[in-house]
């Protein structure tokens, strides 16, 4: 351990070196390399130490010590998800991390769906989905890392100027128990073209024990008076833990909407970053979260106004009971030409 970081010991880099072949789009060498890539940086940048600024009321070492295995895949029936489904909407389901087709409608338009699993893209070696593997918005988080080199699965989604998707968009994520603690790294991607509307639900579920980590990243483009609704839920047992980083890039004119309202898990991270990249942007994050027994949930939020002429508002409200705790960060920086 130094000051600043917690280093990863011998066995990420033997877990590493054991999935990297069957890791989604491994047969392409471009993909290959933004996954060591992202590994060495991982290996470089570490875990958050106790004298992290942004880390201090929440510690990881319990994290860094445990050995992780890479989730496997499992079968679910329909009726295992069904009260976890949003109806009318159009739904991709991902069981310990995995795409489960049968469960999840139809991608019948191959390459141009607006609607894929990022694995299939990955498989396919689509361009947007290389452009995806690397979370440039936080090159010194090491989870960010940690998730560039072990992605499995998530939802990409893309929307051409001026298209607005009928139906509001699910993306289901259930995580169950295994033998081992597992560590579970999705990824979603959205690019949303100028004037283009989404309703996006996102939604976690922990059925089981769930001594396992999901560290997750949401890499969201809102183009020029785009309008983005982006609501998610975090639910299950009390065990069981998420990380998470979602990154908005907003431009002018644009309109974001982000509701999150964290439930279950038994330490839970979420962090929120808006980019405002012009004027006329209206940005409104809320959030809801209710801890008990021992639960941790920490809420991080920074929007960065770049430029002048936009607004954004928080609204978050919590309820704490037993021995929970929570922490709550929300910062707003405006530059000086804003």
């Amino acid at each position: 351990m130094t000051e600043r970081l917690i280093v990863p010991d011998a066995r990420y880099s033997a877990l590493f070196g054991s999935a990297l072949p069957q890791l989604p789009g491994a047969r392409h060498p471009a993909v290959r390399r933004r996954r060591e890539a992202g590994f060495e940086r991982f290996m470089t940048l570490g875990f958050p130490g106790p004298k992290t600024e942004a880390w201090k009321y929440t510690s990881v070492g319990p994290l860094a010590r445990t050995a992780f295995d890479l989730a496997s895949r499992r079968d679910l029936r329909p009726a295992d998800v069904k009260p976890y489904l949003i109806a009318g909407a159009t739904r991709l389901v991902f069981v310990n991390g995995h795409f489960a087709a049968d469960l999840s409608d139809d991608e019948s338009d191959g390459e141009r769906a607006p609607v894929c699993s990022l694995a299939a893209a990955l498989e396919r070696g689509d361009p947007a989905a290389l452009d995806a593997l690397s979370d440039d918005s936080a090159e010194a988080r090491g989870f960010s890392a940690l998730n560039d080199a072990f992605v499995a699965d998530g939802g990409l989604i893309r929307l051409g100027d001026g298209v607005a998707l009928e139906r509001p968009v699910q993306l289901l994520f259930v995580s169950l128990d295994q033998d081992t603690p597992a560590l579970i790294n999705p990824r979603n991607v959205v690019v949303m073209g100028d004037g283009a509307r989404l309703d996006l639900i996102e939604s976690h579920v922990a059925l089981g024990a769930g001594r396992g980590l999901t560290n997750l990243i949401n890499h969201l483009v809102v183009g020029r008076g785009a309008a983005l609704r982006h609501d998610r839920l975090e639910t299950g047992g009390l065990e069981g833990t998420l990380i998470g980083r979602t990154h908005y890039e907003v431009s002018a004119d644009a309109r974001l909407t982000q509701a999150l309202a964290t439930l279950g898990g038994a330490f839970v991270r979420n962090e929120t970053h808006a980019l405002m990249q012009g004027s006329g942007i209206e940005a409104t994050l809320n959030g809801l979260y209710f801890g008990r027994e021992r639960q941790h949930i920490d809420n991080q939020i920074l929007v960065d106004h770049a430029a002048p002429g936009s607004i954004s508002d928080q609204f978050y409200k919590g309820i704490l009971d037993g021995r929970a705790k929570a922490v709550f960060a929300g910062k707003i920086v405006v530059r000086r030409e804003a």
